[in-house]
């Protein structure tokens, strides 16, 4: 090898060497990750692929056996179901709390009209006719005196009010919140949105407080009372007839 084969080598191995290290210096560009894929629930049949819906059924209308037994393990000896009117009865959420109610005709049994007027009755005796309302369309009011305890007599005709419990409603064998009522018995009972009561309660303007405030959901019992249609509401407390 040659003086200047020697030097060209060595120029060339340097150079080579200068080159490998810059290659080496400059960073290199980071690959790009591709996105994570979110792993996909399970496929499972919708309400539409298997015909089933999540919302509850509505309970079954209220049958006339059904409608005796109530009546006997709530009241016991103290009503029977009106003999004249033995399907009279309304089903419905009247102290809108979820549960379904139903409502009553019943006659008083003659030897237990003690029971059924004592004080210590498991049930609230009351006449929604003799219940003060609120005028709410004026500032002030005056209300009148707290009418006279409700007695019945052997004559009356009474509706009863069984509160219900949880899903099974006035089926439950939890249900005893029960009220009788005295003069709010009417021909042509229906369970009305509560809606319906209060638009019209509105539009008259003679809306009492109470349904306002509390009745914001449930029903209320529809009939015609002495001629006159209107409503039987609960006011949180107590039984109420609306006139319109």
């Amino acid at each position: 090898m040659t003086r200047t084969t020697l030097i060209t080598a060595l120029i060339m191995t340097l150079a080579l060497a200068a080159a490998s290290q810059i290659a080496c210096s400059k960073k290199e560009k980071p690959i790009p990750e591709a996105p994570v894929q979110k792993a996909e629930a399970p496929a499972t049949a919708s309400d539409a692929d298997t015909g089933q819906s999540t919302t509850a059924p509505p309970p079954e209308p209220p049958k006339p056996a059904e409608v005796r037994a109530v009546v006997g393990k709530i009241f016991q000896t103290a009503v029977t179901v009106d003999a004249e009117r033995p399907y009279d009865y309304v089903a419905g959420d009247f102290n809108g709390d979820g549960s379904q109610d139903i409502v009553i005709v019943v006659k008083p049994v003659e030897a237990n009209l003690a029971e059924i007027n004592s004080q210590l009755a498991n049930w609230i005796l009351e006449d929604p006719t003799k219940i003060p309302q609120i005028d709410t369309s004026k500032t002030t009011q005056q209300l009148p005196p707290p009418p006279a305890p409700v007695v019945v007599t052997k004559t009356d005709t009474l509706l009863a009010v069984i509160h219900g419990f949880g899903p099974e409603g006035w089926r439950s064998a939890r249900s005893i919140q029960t009220y009788l009522l005295k003069g709010g018995v009417g021909a042509n009972m229906s369970a009305a949105p509560a809606a319906e009561f209060r638009n019209l309660a509105k539009s008259l303007k003679k809306s009492p407080r109470l349904a306002q405030g509390l009745l914001t959901r449930g029903d209320v019992l529809k009939e015609t009372l002495n001629g006159k249609s209107g409503y039987l509401y609960f006011s949180g407390a107590k039984y109420v007839w609306f006139e319109p």
